[in-house]
């Protein structure tokens, strides 16, 4: 096979283009890239003058560290890439080939700590570990929209059903919306609530500079006029993405959010696409209602490398990656 390497590239380079028109998701979408500024990198991956793949990593200083992940909201690092028809042995051989080849990139950078995912689809992560990367599983639930609506709700948990059932019997009514300012206000108030970390600025950029109906929908939850909880999903060529829910602390509706949740999932089987993913939590409660929704447990790999100094400290703090 012939040699690869990587660099940084524009994310209008025509060739990123016509590689994202055949491989693309989402996240590998030219204006949600933008909502991360000049620290999010875009990087080809070449063979000699050709264009054979891309990731996406962010930058940043944590406590005066120099730090590469996943930027927030974005479930990994986006890599596609063009792998040749052939037998068996050459698929794996390219495969191989450009983890390996990532891998070695990513050695040159040398930030203090590196931690992203991989994208579902990718599970052979044998090249990172030669490398001496960790790697570590992180999940989410997927769920197959290819069924009829009453199956999909039938694999439901009975208390969430029954807590959806109950958030109807109190007329609580759930209505799609384009009204965005409502999902802002909802999702600042529960993430107050919960001291959630995530910028406020980047949920305003999303709501603001990316959100349009032909790559997202928002679902809210009404008691009486007030709403009280949302559901904000992106969406590409064949799934739909969870990526910001929240509610109203004050005015909490049993079954609200999973009712608004519910009829996301409705709408993205309506609209023809096969898959709904939750983008999965590690956090025991949230990924305990996630389940509830009966989607099928996928596996991310998480990438991680930090220098041994701070490795020996992260042992301490992060037992579970380090």
């Amino acid at each position: 096979m012939k040699d690869l390497y990587i660099n940084e590239i524009d994310k209008q380079d025509p060739a990123y283009q016509a590689l994202i028109q055949e491989k693309g998701s989402v996240f590998n979408d030219p204006v949600w890239l933008s909502l991360f500024g000049n620290r999010l990198r875009l990087y080809g991956i070449h063979d000699h003058d050709s264009l054979r793949g891309a990731f996406s990593l962010y930058h940043t200083h944590i406590y005066g560290l120099s730090y590469i992940k996943n930027p927030v909201t974005t479930p990994h690092c986006g890599l596609i890439y063009f792998n040749e028809t052939g037998n068996r042995y050459k698929r794996n051989s390219q495969e191989k080939a450009i983890h390996a080849c990532i891998a070695d990139f990513l050695k040159t950078l040398k930030p203090a700590i590196i931690q992203f995912n991989l994208p579902p689809e990718v599970t052979d992560v044998q090249p990172y570990l030669w490398k001496g990367f960790k790697v570590s599983p992180t999940y989410t639930y997927r769920l197959d929209l290819r069924r009829d609506m009453e199956e999909i709700v039938s694999q439901f948990d009975g208390k969430l059903r029954s807590d959806i059932g109950k958030a109807q019997k109190d007329k609580i009514r759930v209505e799609r919306t384009e009204n965005l300012s409502i999902i802002r206000d909802l999702c600042k108030k529960s993430f107050d609530r919960q001291k959630k970390t995530i910028p406020y600025e980047l949920i305003d950029r999303i709501l603001d500079r990316f959100a349009t109906p032909d790559n997202s929908f928002a679902f809210i939850a009404r008691s009486g006029d007030q709403p009280c909880a949302a559901a904000l999903c992106v969406y590409d060529a064949t799934t739909a993405y969870y990526i910001l829910g929240g509610y109203d602390p004050d005015n909490r509706q049993r079954g609200a959010a999973a009712y608004a949740i519910r009829s996301a999932i409705e709408y993205a089987r309506e609209k023809g696409l096969s898959t709904f993913d939750f983008e999965g939590s590690m956090i025991p409660a949230i990924e305990g209602f996630f389940r509830g929704f009966g989607g099928e447990l996928t596996v991310k790999y998480a990438v991680h490398r930090a220098k041994l100094p701070i490795e020996m400290v992260l042992k301490l703090v992060k037992r579970e990656v380090y």
